[in-house]
């Protein structure tokens, strides 16, 4: 169980950083980065 807890705390940060971490740098290109992605 802390296994699989482990994979999905990991799994959610890393992809909510991504996702943050490319339109707060760049809100203008922020819908074409996601679309893209």
């Amino acid at each position: 169980m802390r296994r699989q807890a482990g994979l999905l705390q990991f799994s959610t940060p890393v992809g909510q950083v991504r996702n943050f971490s490319i339109p707060a740098g760049r809100p203008h290109r922020g819908p074409a980065l996601q679309a893209g992605t």
